[in-house]
């Protein structure tokens, strides 16, 4: 894989079929996102569990809360 910017190395990450390709297509995205938007203080593991809890119907932020944090 190449980029823009001069790196001489890449991820060792396997991709092995569409799904993680995918994946890992919108982490990259999201990824560019933060770097552009200079989030560079992001607990991960709770960015992760957000999704998580999303999409299980469980956050512990209602949207319209979670969406007061990220104007601020």
């Amino acid at each position: 894989a190449t980029s823009c910017k001069d790196k001489t190395s890449v991820s060792n990450v396997k991709l092995t079929n569409t799904a993680d390709s995918m994946s890992y297509a919108l982490g990259v995205s999201i990824g560019e996102n933060f770097a552009t938007m200079e989030l560079n203080d992001i607990n991960y593991d709770l960015f992760i569990q957000g999704i998580k809890d999303h999409r299980d119907s469980i956050p512990a932020l209602e949207l319209e809360e979670a969406e007061m944090y990220l104007q601020q």
